[in-house]
């Protein structure tokens, strides 16, 4: 019985790439990737998910930092999706338990302190681009910027 439940996981995916040869095959196109184009349903711009989506699209080694009005502690988001908190003062991770975050959910985080957000900073490593934000929704727009 497990082996059908596998064939039909497996049957949807086959399918899948099968009309997408298909597609590609009618259109001449040689790599399949371009016929991918991210497709944003439900869109939760305060989601660390959707963020670190966005982060990866405009470069795969941006870190953010977001910090809070009348916190020691801050939220550092990677673009591989890695949530941190570190210690204001000590700059060391912090477990999330222990922080001043601890009665907060960390994926509506952004939306619960959102009136709170001090400032964001954007860093990247790879091309050392630093950008830096005074509130959500300027870090919102650059990041929905194309």
């Amino acid at each position: 019985m497990a082996t059908a439940q596998n064939l039909e996981r497996n049957g949807a995916t086959a399918d899948i790439k099968a009309i997408c040869r298909w597609i590609q095959k009618k259109l001449g196109v040689s790599q399949p990737e371009t016929l991918i184009v991210p497709i944003y349903n439900h869109i939760n711009e305060y989601s660390p998910r959707y963020i670190a989506r966005r982060l990866a699209e405009k470069d795969t080694k941006l870190r953010v930092f977001f910090h809070f009005k009348d916190m020691n502690d801050y939220i550092t988001l990677s673009s591989n999706g890695q949530l941190n908190v570190r210690d204001g003062q000590e700059e060391l991770f912090k477990a999330w338990g222990i922080s001043q975050f601890r009665d907060l959910n960390p994926q509506t985080i952004f939306q619960e302190l959102e009136g709170r957000i001090r400032k964001i900073n954007v860093i990247s490593f790879s091309d050392y681009m630093n950008h830096s934000f005074n509130s959500y929704s300027d870090f919102i727009e650059w990041l929905s910027e194309g």
